[in-house]
């Protein structure tokens, strides 16, 4: 692996997966790749990012995807994270 990656010169590559159900049986899954370390700040980010998608349909998402972004970027603890990267209206 020496050298696969300029910045990261001992990767040990990791991976959260996110396996994802509806209460209609919908299913979907979703893989974040990291170099190591840190995954398991990737893996409580997804767990706390999924409490705000339940109770949501799929038909509101479809409807309105812009209503997740703002609810996943701009909740009022977790926005200070990013603070100024985000401004309503563009």
């Amino acid at each position: 692996m020496l050298g696969s990656d300029p910045f990261h010169l001992q990767p040990d590559y990791s991976s959260a997966v996110l396996h994802l159900e509806t209460n209609t049986g919908l299913r979907g899954v979703s893989i974040v790749f990291t170099v190591g370390a840190g995954t398991d700040w990737v893996c409580h980010g997804i767990k706390d990012l999924c409490q705000l998608l339940i109770g949501m349909t799929l038909d509101q998402f479809a409807e309105s995807p812009i209503t997740l972004y703002r609810r996943l970027i701009d909740h009022h603890q977790l926005r200070w994270l990013h603070d100024g990267v985000f401004a309503w209206p563009p």
